[in-house]
């Protein structure tokens, strides 16, 4: 189903677990002590900028979720998303989280194509409810649409989940070596035709 600001807790609750031990998040917010607040407040704007706009899914009471960017962007103006990134996420950085995380930007967006495509932004199911098939159930509805719209898809991520993506028709486009840090790749997914 599509979430709605009521989920806004339980989805940021589940994403700050799933990503405790991700390459990339914790290359971000390495810092153990500072992780859960960190975490929550970066996972909290991700879904902040999308749900207004019906692209966030989840099941159950958020144990999985996926938030999404459609191809026309998200509905929330760039400088009330400027406001929410610099109230939430840039307020209480510790040291070289920003710079981290603008680096990541900066390195996804050299392999990120220019056509218009729909970005899986964040996909996370609970670690307690894993290999049950709730991040296909919330990737799935979105996919079906882009196939419908013939949009291809797009996303980011650490190593781990690229067999989990292939699966869907996922293809890498490239990796980048983060300064010392882990190794982004992107993915592209073309639309699938009846």
């Amino acid at each position: 189903r599509r979430a709605t600001v009521a989920d806004r807790d339980a989805v940021v609750a589940t994403l700050k677990r799933a990503f405790t031990m991700d390459p990339l998040v914790r290359w971000f917010f390495p810092d153990d002590v500072t992780y859960p607040a960190r975490a929550a407040a970066f996972f909290g704007y991700l879904f902040d900028i999308r749900v207004e706009h019906g692209e966030v899914r989840v099941v159950s009471e958020g144990d999985a979720a996926s938030l999404w960017t459609p191809p026309d962007g998200v509905t929330m103006s760039t400088s009330e998303q400027d406001r929410r990134w610099a109230d939430q996420v840039e307020a209480g950085a510790g040291p070289g989280e920003i710079a981290r995380l603008d680096r990541f930007d900066e390195a996804v967006a050299a392999m990120r194509p220019a056509e218009p495509h729909w970005y899986l932004g964040v996909l996370a199911t609970d670690p307690s409810r894993r290999h049950r098939g709730l991040a296909s159930a919330v990737v799935q509805p979105v996919l079906e649409r882009a196939d419908r719209d013939d949009k291809p898809v797009f996303l980011e991520s650490a190593a781990d989940n690229l067999p989990f993506y292939a699966r869907f028709g996922f293809a890498e486009l490239g990796a980048a070596d983060l300064p010392d840090g882990p190794t982004v790749h992107t993915l592209w997914r073309e639309p699938k035709t009846t």
